[in-house]
């Protein structure tokens, strides 16, 4: 997919310098910004700099609706779930009727809830796009948020875009500090913690140095691991934990996010 991705050419689309993508055969492909958004982070890319246009409304994320885990969802001043695309149901294992009207507390702990509401009348009041990094489900999440096109549901409000990645942000970039840890709520912080740094690469050695634990306890800890997430082997614990993009946080924006987590050692 890297190899498809050629960011030139001056198509403005959201007020901004469009890409182009080609295969190398045949005329380029002029795509939304929306789009090319959604293939970045399927290459693992950095998502590049845009500026949207004021309002956004359902229409104007057709392209990638049906993407995988690439979940589009909007909700009035109050958090109320106005509508969502299919993926964003089914990661909450629930249908798109069920999910309208409830409330953004309904899907997480209340604090997180405030976290992001907080953030979401922010862009709501100044009219001014948002991006931060989220633990959601068990998964890191690129979050961009829009103000709502009042004519798509008769009411003003949030439009957001979420997308699971692992790609870094800047080291200053907005991050939610309280997460929804989803299936990984079962492990105690120093397990997180571990499995942020197999994530990152690091082997069990490696480990046992930067949290300055024995080897010993790291493998009691990859062994508690492993018998809490029915992983059977490293590889395969390794590989769920880079599929979460754990390792696109910071080591300070992981410790941050584990610190207050009820399950402790």
């Amino acid at each position: 997919m890297r190899q498809l991705l050629l960011l030139a050419g001056n198509l403005t689309i959201y007020g901004i310098p469009g890409p182009i993508m080609t295969t190398g055969k045949g005329p380029p492909l002029h795509l939304s910004i929306l789009t090319v958004l959604a293939l970045h982070e399927i290459a693992m890319q950095p998502p590049p700099t845009f500026k949207p246009k004021s309002h956004l409304g359902p229409s104007d994320f057709a392209p990638v609706l049906e993407m995988p885990r690439f979940c589009v969802l909007a909700r009035d001043t109050s958090m109320r779930l106005l509508w969502c695309n299919e993926q964003y149901a089914t990661i909450l294992n629930a249908t798109q009727e069920r999910l309208k009207g409830t409330h953004l507390r309904e899907n997480m702990e209340p604090v997180a809830a405030d976290e992001r509401q907080a953030s979401h009348e922010i862009v709501m009041t100044t009219e001014i796009p948002r991006q931060f990094s989220e633990l959601r489900h068990g998964w890191r999440w690129i979050t961009r948020a829009w103000p709502l096109e009042r004519a798509a549901f008769g009411a003003n409000g949030v439009i957001v875009a979420l997308f699971p990645s692992s790609a870094p942000l800047a080291e200053d970039a907005p991050f939610c500090a309280l997460p929804d840890f989803g299936d990984l709520a079962i492990l105690s912080r120093r397990e997180l913690d571990v499995l942020y740094h197999l994530a990152r690469g690091l082997n069990g050695p490696e480990i046992a140095e930067h949290l300055h634990r024995s080897e010993h306890t790291v493998r009691d800890h990859i062994k508690s691991i492993h018998g809490k997430l029915r992983v059977h082997h490293r590889g395969a614990l390794v590989r769920l934990a880079i599929e979460r993009g754990l390792q696109g946080f910071t080591p300070h924006q992981w410790a941050t996010i584990i610190k207050n987590h009820r399950v402790t050692d």
